[in-house]
């Protein structure tokens, strides 16, 4: 009887210890939602089937489609309480969201969980309080790119890490040639400087120690000093005869430009254009960080994330959630299953493993790359407020101005103060 009673009293223990694992490991299905191409779609998918293979207790339900008309489904989906938990949101919607108690407030995951993704990649997403609303997904920045194979036929010698504008301007002039000696400049060298991406906004007002907006976001910030020294060092270029004409700017279309071309020896442009550039050119390409500036010694380089992913604030599963995203965008097997397909991962972690990883080695030289502008970014993104775009894209054509000497620079920064007030003025 004595041992009857003990082999039912480990039997009742077993079954609780069994009844405490199943609790622990209590079913949880979670929807996931993103906008791409195939070759994202087929690599996200593959990414989750492996994280349930690691927790059978989740499941995980893809939501994807093409980039049209997605973010208009996922406001629905909101307004219905019915949103995913986790949704890839554009960059310019995260504030928007955010305002209307959409997504939950990730300050306390920022330092601690997500530690490993560069610190320059958060500020677009951090509020007038302080509070981050979105995790940085994939990453790109403004920095400048170089013909190795031009220089290496000019005996020219290459730009290093800490160059400065005045390297830059010296090189440029060793590098125009005139090649066939009919007095007509053959390259540049470097693509004008008046036509820079709209990114470069940015990096151009922090360079000079400025900003894009001042007044907590209520005022565009282009009167600042910053926008006029750059121009005038773009004018500088142009006056010497070491970038192009307008009229020579003008003729390339598409994907084209003066530097795919082998008209200009070097030119500004975002790391992730590099590829493009590099399929367009037998010569070798090679990407540096944006130049220093002598009179503040910055760069203005910071790291721009590709998209956000947020977490619904009505979630039941918020641990569940923040489990995944750890493991998606920051283990080196997840990046080993994504790779690119999201732009260069935030991770440093992910990025290391992807150099040690079977890639093309102009892939493994864009991670290195990143990881270089990375330590040399002393600028933040700020956050991305409505009508953003719509203003930077209206100064570069007010940038135009100036180049063809229509307006004195002076007279172009005030009329681009103007039109950023009042772009943002009918957003408010």
């Amino acid at each position: 009887m004595r041992k009857l009673v003990t082999v039912l009293s480990l039997a009742l223990i077993l079954c609780l210890a069994m009844g405490s694992v199943i609790f622990a490991q209590e079913k949880v299905t979670l929807r996931f939602s993103w906008w791409g191409g195939d070759s994202r779609h087929r690599a996200t998918v593959k990414a989750i089937e492996r994280y349930m293979e690691l927790n059978p207790h989740v499941t995980i339900k893809a939501e994807y489609a093409g980039w049209d008309g997605y973010h208009d489904k996922l406001t629905t989906q909101h307004a219905a309480n019915n949103a995913p938990d986790i949704s890839q949101l554009s960059i310019s919607s995260v504030a928007e969201y955010a305002s209307r108690g959409l997504i939950l407030d990730v300050t306390d995951m920022k330092d601690t969980i997500f530690a490993d993704l560069d610190e320059s990649l958060w500020d677009g997403f951090r509020d007038e309080q302080g509070a981050f609303w979105g995790i940085p997904l994939g990453t790109n920045c403004v920095s400048y790119h170089y013909n190795r194979t031009m220089f290496s036929d000019f005996g020219l010698a290459e730009p290093t890490p800490g160059w400065t504008w005045d390297d830059v301007f010296s090189i440029a002039q060793k590098a125009t040639r005139d090649l066939d000696g009919d007095g007509r400049t053959d390259v540049f060298g470097t693509s004008s400087l008046f036509v820079p991406s709209t990114d470069s906004m940015h990096v151009i007002s922090y360079q000079w120690g400025g900003s894009l907006y001042r007044n907590n976001y209520t005022e565009p910030n282009i009167d600042g000093g910053s926008m006029e020294t750059y121009l005038n060092l773009a004018k500088k270029f142009q006056d010497a005869g070491v970038t192009p004409s307008p009229e020579e700017t003008v003729v390339y279309t598409g994907s084209q430009s003066d530097f795919n071309q082998g008209r200009a020896a070097m030119t500004a442009g975002m790391l992730s254009g590099i590829e493009l550039n590099q399929s367009l050119m037998e010569d070798e390409v090679v990407n540096i960080h944006w130049p220093i500036a002598a009179e503040t010694g910055l760069t203005g380089t910071f790291l721009k994330p590709s998209q956000a992913i947020v977490i619904n604030s009505r979630t039941k599963h918020r641990d569940e959630v923040v489990k995944f995203l750890d493991w998606l965008l920051t283990s080196p097997e997840a990046a080993l299953i994504t790779t690119f397909e999201r732009g260069v991962p935030s991770s440093r972690g992910q990025r290391d493993a992807l150099i040690a990883a079977d890639i093309t080695e102009l892939q493994r030289n864009i991670v290195r790359w990143t990881n270089q502008s990375a330590d040399y970014a002393d600028s933040t993104s700020e956050l991305t407020i409505p009508g953003q775009l719509e203003m930077l894209t209206a100064l570069l054509e007010t940038f135009e101005e100036a180049q063809y000497e229509v307006l004195s620079i002076p007279a172009t920064v005030q009329k681009m103060q103007r039109r950023a007030a009042e772009i943002l003025k009918r957003y408010k």
